[in-house]
């Protein structure tokens, strides 16, 4: 585990903040889609447990908050891996942050029989004054009802997700603490994003752009409009999960946020089991 750098408060609000937007896909879907997915959550010693039984993607098999109000023990994870068999999950994995409550977590993971898979990194940044906009032909705008399945469409081909898992991020459509935006070339949407606002923390959550699309400003220019929006919500911290920018395998997105001034908050490692 790397040296805890922020206050462990903080480090259980950002965890906590993430748990609770992420959660909102699952709580906001409805059926048939809900059963389509396979979607099932749980909440176990605190931690968040999120199971989307139909989608072999671990973003929507993973256990988000453990060890923050409990040490992590055998039997907390006993139960989130009878939950997640339950569940008829293929593979899960279980994220750590730095505020977790245990010295031998990794031994304890490994007994139980979790592997290290890789590392998600966390930012956040300090919200203080508005960013001035991108020069660019792109138009930002918020989501429409009539074009909900267009941001599926981007997100599906951004991230080329399959079996309908697109269109979970835009259950959360209008629902409280909820932001969705377009960038746009003309009239042709090219990119999408969310945002999740709750009480002085938001969070940029999912975010992609056309392949074809690609480097042409879209996302850092929906990071500016977020931004902003945020501030003028009353929001003091602005928060992102990213992949892991290593030499072998970088992130944009991971560049991209650090572009505008997000700091890495901490790296969270992410434990793997298979069924």
């Amino acid at each position: 585990m790397e040296k805890i750098l922020l206050e462990k408060e903080f480090i259980n609000e950002l965890e906590n903040q993430e748990a609770q937007y992420w959660s909102d896909y699952y709580l906001c879907c409805g059926n048939p889609l809900s059963r389509k997915l396979g979607l099932d959550i749980k909440i176990i010693g605190n931690a968040v447990c999120c199971s989307a039984s139909e989608l072999d993607i671990l973003a929507f098999n993973r256990v988000i908050g453990v060890g923050l109000d409990f040490e992590i023990n055998k039997k907390h994870l006993s139960e989130i891996i009878s939950f997640y068999k339950g569940s008829r999950a293929r593979r899960f994995f279980v994220q750590i942050s730095p505020a977790a409550q245990s010295n031998n977590y990794a031994r304890i993971m490994n007994e139980m029989g979790f592997q290290h898979y890789n590392n998600w990194a966390k930012f956040y940044k300090k919200l203080e004054n508005k960013v001035p906009e991108i020069e660019s032909d792109l138009i930002v705008e918020e989501l429409k009802l009539s074009e909900t399945d267009l941001f599926d469409k981007i997100i599906k081909e951004a991230f080329e997700f399959g079996g309908g898992a697109e269109s979970l991020f835009t259950q959360t459509f209008k629902k409280y603490g909820w932001k969705h935006y377009l960038a746009k070339e003309g009239d042709k949407p090219i990119a999408a994003a969310s945002m999740f606002i709750y009480g002085k923390n938001a969070s940029l959550a999912i975010a992609g752009t056309l392949p074809e699309a690609r480097g042409r400003g879209a996302q850092s220019a929906l990071i500016v409009k977020r931004i902003n929006d945020a501030i003028e919500a009353g929001c003091e911290y602005l928060v992102v999960e990213t992949a892991e920018d290593k030499p072998e395998k970088s992130s944009a997105s991971n560049r991209n946020v650090r572009k505008f001034g997000f700091e890495l908050a901490y790296h969270r490692p992410n434990y793997i089991y298979y069924f």
